[in-house]
C-alpha cells in the first residue's frame, strides 16, 4: 500500500507504472523528488499521506482528485500550479512557510482544509481557494495583487494587510482534527454538550464541533447540515436519523449513534473523514446514506439482512463490511481492494470476499512528532528504490482492528 518513488522529476510516465493499483496506494514516499510533473499522481484516490521533504514544485493537477490526502509533508514547496490540490477533499493543512506561487483552482475543493497561513505569497486568484468550507481565514501577509472575486467568499474571510481596505480583521488559529481530540470527546461522559470552535467567534452552528446528547431521540431532516466542523456526535438515545441530517459535514470523524434503526437518505453524504460505522440496531437504511465517504472502511450492522449498492457509490472504498444476518450484500465499490464480508450462516460466494475474521486497518498517524522524526532518519537513509514499504509502514501507520 505504500509507492516510493525515488526520482528527482516525478514524471506521469514513470508513475503510469503503477496505476492499475492506483486505487490502493495509501502512501507515496518520494525521497528525493524536486518536481512533480503535470498529471503524475492525479485520481490516485485512496492515497492518505505523502512525504517529499525536498519537493519544491507541484506542476498542473499534480495531486489532483487524491480524494482521501489528508496530509504531505513538503516543507520546501515553493510553487503549486493550477489544481495542484483541487479535490483532495481530506487535506486538512500544508506546510506552506516557503511557498511563493500559487495559481487558479491550486486548492480548489479542499473542502477540510482549515488553516492557511504565509507570508511569500504575492499574488492570488479568486478561485484559489474556491469551495473550501471549512477554511475559516487566509493569512497572507505578502499578497499585493488579488484578482476578481478574491474576497467574494461566503465561508472564508482574507487578511492581506498590505491591500488597504479589503483584510477582514485577524482571527485566532484554527485547530487542526487530530485524534487525541476525537478519542477525548467520543470519551467523554457529559450528558449534553456543546463545543464551538474560537470562542471568539458567535455562537453558530457552522462553528460547531461537538455535539453529545443523550436526550435526542430523533434527528431531524438537516438537523446538522453544512456543519463543516462538526467532528464528534454522541447521540446514544437516538433512534432515527433522517435525511441529510450529517448532509456536508465534512469533518466529521467519530459518531455513537449505538440505538438508531433507520437512517435516511443521504444522512451521511460527504461525510469525508468518517472512516468506519457501528450500526448496532439499523434496520434501514436509505439511498446515499454514505455517498462521498472517501475514508470508510468498514461498516458493522448486525441486524441488517441487505446492503444495497446505492447506500455509498463508486468514490467510497469501503474494504469490509460485517453482520450476522446479512443475506445479500450488493458491491458498488470500484476502488480499493476487493470488498470483504464476514462469513456467516446465510452469505455465499459473491462480488466480494467472504472471510472468517475481520481484517486489519491502517490509519495515518502524523501528530506525533517522535514518529515523524523516526521516519525522516529512516527515509533519508534510503539510497535504492527497492527499499522495501515495510519501513515506511511501521513509521507511519497504526494497524486498527474492529473493536
Amino acid at each position: 500500500s505504500s509507492l516510493i518513488i525515488t526520482e528527482q522529476h516525478v514524471e506521469e510516465s514513470i508513475v503510469k507504472q503503477y496505476q492499475a493499483n492506483k486505487h490502493k496506494m495509501q502512501n507515496i514516499i518520494l525521497p528525493n523528488a524536486k518536481i512533480v510533473r503535470q498529471d503524475a499522481f492525479k485520481e490516485f484516490s485512496m492515497v492518505q499521506f505523502v512525504f517529499a521533504p525536498k519537493l519544491e514544485k507541484i506542476e498542473q493537477n499534480g495531486f489532483q482528485k487524491c480524494l482521501s490526502l489528508r496530509k504531505i509533508v513538503c516543507p520546501l514547496l515553493k510553487s503549486a500550479r493550477k489544481s495542484a490540490f483541487s479535490c483532495c477533499f481530506c487535506m486538512q493543512g500544508l506546510q506552506c512557510q516557503h511557498l511563493e506561487e500559487v495559481h487558479e483552482l491550486t486548492f480548489n475543493n479542499c473542502r477540510v482544509l482549515r488553516q492557511f497561513e504565509n507570508h511569500k505569497i504575492t499574488e492570488l486568484y479568486g478561485n484559489t481557494f474556491s469551495n473550501c468550507m471549512s477554511l475559516r481565514q487566509i493569512v497572507a501577509n505578502g499578497v499585493k495583487q488579488c484578482h476578481d472575486d478574491t474576497f467574494s467568499r461566503d465561508y472564508t474571510s482574507i487578511y492581506c494587510p498590505n491591500i488597504p481596505g479589503t483584510s477582514s480583521p485577524l482571527l485566532e488559529p484554527t485547530p487542526l482534527i487530530t485524534y487525541d481530540f476525537v478519542d477525548k470527546y467520543s470519551r467523554c461522559a457529559n450528558s449534553e454538550l456543546k463545543l464551538y470552535i474560537n470562542c471568539s467567534v458567535p455562537k453558530t452552528s457552522q462553528y460547531l464541533s461537538v455535539f453529545i446528547s443523550k436526550s435526542t431521540k430523533i434527528l431531524k431532516d438537516s438537523a446538522f447540515s453544512k456543519c463543516y466542523w462538526l467532528t464528534v456526535v454522541k447521540i446514544p438515545n437516538c433512534t432515527v436519523i433522517e435525511r441529510e441530517a450529517f448532509y456536508f459535514c465534512h469533518s466529521l470523524m467519530s459518531i455513537d449513534c449505538s440505538n438508531v434503526k433507520e437512517i435516511g437518505q443521504r444522512a451521511f453524504f460527504q461525510c469525508f473523514m468518517m472512516d468506519h460505522y457501528l450500526l448496532d440496531k439499523v434496520e434501514n437504511i436509505e439511498s446515499s446514506a454514505f455517498g462521498y465517504n472517501f475514508s470508510l472502511q468498514f461498516i458493522k450492522c448486525p441486524n441488517m439482512q441487505t446492503i444495497r449498492a446505492n447506500y455509498y457509490d463508486n468514490f467510497t472504498p469501503i474494504q469490509y463490511i460485517e453482520g450476522a444476518n446479512l443475506r445479500a450484500v450488493e458491491n458498488r465499490n470500484t476502488y480499493g481492494p476487493k470488498l470483504k464480508v464476514l462469513r456467516n450462516q446465510f452469505l455465499e460466494e459473491g462480488d466480494y470476499e467472504l472471510v472468517d475474521k475481520p481484517p486489519l486497518f491502517t490509519r495515518v498517524i502524523f501528530e506525533k512528532s517522535e514518529e515523524r522524526r523516526n521516519m525522516l532518519k529512516t527515509v533519508s537513509s534510503w539510497k535504492a528504490r527497492s527499499i522495501s514499504a515495510r519501513n515506511v509502514k511501521f513509521f507511519l501507520l497504526k494497524m486498527k482492528g474492529i473493536e
